[in-house]
């Protein structure tokens, strides 16, 4: 799975949705949380879709194309002297609401654990896991893309690829597959494709596996991608405007940073925004370089400062390929799930 699919789906950090989500646990986890219910705290943010393209020298654009949401979710664990973060991720194209019915979308969910080893020491992350689906896409072009969409629906085969990425301060594993269906699901309706995905893991071999060994310190903790897009968010928050750190995505290392912080004036800011009490929004610019490649790709998100939001995008800027161009921007909040 290319690595645009942790940018446009990460967003980025950060309704209740599908059963699959709410049990999609780290393996080597589940036997010290079967015995041990906790309670856990869930964040829910629905986000709304702008897709723009470029014909020749301009930009045509339209609203509510698609959208997503941003979960996050807080467990305590055991013994209590950690925790399990959890960022759930799913956003897509609605296809009865773009051109030719062009049906992109994706989902990951990304989970992170934390330790604490003695009350003098700062908490540790010591593993992280990121599960992720998405329509398969390779086309380079919007003709490339009209015509993919054009073929798979009358072939009647949709296929989507799917990803299992595991860090641990030692050593980074990653499994790749392929699925076929005879269903082009969209993000409003993936439910039975994940829980075909989460059986597919237990039952299936995978297409390709992956390792890095940490051998040389390629990486200093075990950063996945949404976990350590979360924990710049934190550094920026704390008034750090050059934080930069490494992830692992399917045992390749990533240098992900911020490059810029910049304020917004309060008239930038949607009026529905600003009744949900957003204020103090900063405009800030990351860079995912890949070490191996020697290649760059930028996003943006627009945090607040303060408030009930503090640290959460209300907007989200990415452009995935050079003729498309995506905005997701927050609505109202919905707390809980």
């Amino acid at each position: 799975m290319k690595i645009r699919l942790g940018i446009l789906l990460a967003v980025l950090c950060a309704a209740g949705l599908y059963p699959y989500a709410g049990s999609a646990t780290l393996p080597s986890f589940q036997e010290e949380n079967a015995n041990h219910p906790v309670q856990a705290e869930r964040t829910v943010y629905a986000y709304r879709l702008r897709g723009e393209v470029r014909l020749l020298f301009l930009w045509v654009g339209k609203n509510d194309v698609g959208g997503g949401h941003i979960r996050t979710i807080r467990r305590a664990a055991q013994p209590p002297d950690g925790r399990f973060d959890e960022i759930e991720v799913l956003f897509g194209s609605d296809p009865s609401r773009v051109p030719k019915g062009i049906n992109r979308w994706g989902y990951g969910h990304e989970v992170a654990r934390w330790i604490q080893e003695d009350a003098g020491r700062a908490i540790r992350l010591v593993e992280t896991e990121f599960r992720g689906i998405m329509r398969h896409s390779a086309e380079s072009s919007l003709n490339e893309a009209l015509d993919s969409t054009k073929k798979a629906s009358e072939a009647g085969q949709f296929l989507y690829d799917a990803t299992l990425s595991r860090v641990t301060p030692a050593l980074s594993t990653n499994e790749s597959r392929i699925l076929a269906e005879k269903e082009g699901f969209n993000y409003r309706n993936p439910e039975s494709l994940l829980e075909k995905f989460r059986d597919s893991l237990a039952n299936t071999p995978p297409a390709k596996r992956g390792e890095l060994a940490n051998t040389t310190r390629v990486y200093d903790a075990p950063y996945g991608f949404l976990t350590g897009v979360a924990q710049l968010i934190r550094r920026v928050r704390e008034g750090d405007s050059k934080a930069s750190l490494t992830y692992v995505y399917n045992s390749k290392p990533y240098t992900l940073s911020v490059r810029s912080v910049r304020p917004l004036a309060d008239s930038q800011l949607k009026s529905e925004w600003k009744d949900g009490g957003v204020r103090d929004v900063s405009k800030v610019r990351f860079q995912i370089y890949n070490t191996i490649k020697k290649a760059r790709m930028d996003f943006e998100l627009w945090l607040p400062r303060s408030g009930p939001l503090e640290g959460i995008p209300v907007r989200i800027l990415h452009q995935p390929r050079w003729w498309l161009r995506l905005q997701l921007d927050l609505d109202i909040p919905k707390m809980g799930s």
